[in-house]
């Protein structure tokens, strides 16, 4: 993540000033880089969360990316949320890509910890090919080894 915390404060009121402006994606994006970081004002998580709750039914993998990882972050405990992201997560179309499959993961995990009454298997159904096919260590491995990978 680039920047530093004081670029991060700085662009707090114009990020406050076009949350509503931008998409979807873009909006997960900077609610994935104020929490990674812990950055940012109880105002603008306000607002993150607000544009949350208006999204999260129909983000694509990439977003939901981001947006598990916003709510792991700030360990958003809303059962309404969560039960979107299983939808949205089921309801998309393509498989799974290795490269997003750890925060569904932890999500997984998340969710089995804090509602332990919901059947996830469903929303473990899309993990399928990701472990089944792909090796997450090889990932990992040609990652750090490999900077074109």
């Amino acid at each position: 993540m680039c920047g530093t915390n004081k670029t991060f404060a700085n662009l707090e009121k114009v990020v406050l000033a076009g949350l509503d402006k931008v998409s979807d994606r873009d909006a997960t994006h900077l609610m994935y880089s104020y929490s990674v970081r812990e950055a940012g004002n109880p105002e603008l998580y306000a607002a993150f969360d607000k544009r949350l709750e208006k999204m999260i039914g129909k983000l694509d993998y990439p977003s939901l990316f981001n947006a598990i990882y916003y709510m792991l972050f700030r360990e958003i405990s809303k059962p309404e949320l969560w039960k979107q992201v299983i939808e949205a997560t089921r309801n998309q179309d393509d498989v799974l890509p290795l490269i997003y499959c750890r925060p569904f993961k932890a999500a997984k995990l998340y969710m089995q910890a804090k509602f332990p009454d919901w059947d996830l298997s469903h929303f473990q159904d899309k993990f399928f090919h990701a472990e089944k096919y792909f090796n997450i260590i090889l990932l990992d491995h040609n990652y750090e080894k490999d900077q074109e990978y």
